[in-house]
């Protein structure tokens, strides 16, 4: 990380506000909070998505993610089931189940991703710096699969360069 208050320390790390490793993901800003410098068990990215943002349905076979929302509401798909969640609501998809958000708000949303092991957060960065068509195969690397990848938008939608329809 790029701040001197985000290494980690031997007892703990704080990392200030505007803080963080920050990175974009499509239209999505992104910023590692604890990551896998922090030698940590889990990773913790606050993730600022514009309207129509968010990621394809998708499913991680090693990781499981967990989301606040910080400000909202945004749409959470996990499983079968899609659900609005508001400030404060937490949403939990184990590693092997199929998920996704997005904004579906007039103005951008933020939520906190946790994600255990840490090393999920190598994949979102590894995926946010590669052309749309080499997302499949960077998910690949790290046990991810898109659940529409048989789409030719999905990879496209994922990376967020386009407000395509879940």
């Amino acid at each position: 990380m790029d701040n001197q208050a985000d290494a980690p320390g031997v007892d703990g790390m704080v990392v200030p506000p505007g803080g963080g490793r920050a990175f974009r993901f499509g239209p999505n800003r992104l910023t590692v909070k604890v990551g896998p410098e922090a030698k940590g068990q889990f990773g913790v990215i606050e993730s600022v998505i514009p309207p129509s943002g968010g990621p394809a349905l998708h499913r991680h076979q090693r990781y499981d993610e967990a989301f606040y929302v910080l400000e909202g509401p945004i749409e959470y798909r996990v499983g079968e089931r899609w659900v609005t969640a508001t400030a404060g609501t937490f949403v939990f998809a184990p590693a092997g189940s199929a998920h996704g958000f997005r904004n579906g708000g007039a103005s951008d949303a933020r939520h906190l991703v946790i994600a255990a092991p840490v090393e999920a957060l190598d994949m979102i960065e590894a995926a946010s710096s590669v052309a749309p068509d080499q997302i499949v195969q960077t998910f690949a690397r790290y046990d991810t699969e898109l659940v529409d990848a048989g789409t030719a938008s999905a990879a496209t939608e994922l990376s967020g360069t386009c407000p395509c329809a879940r």
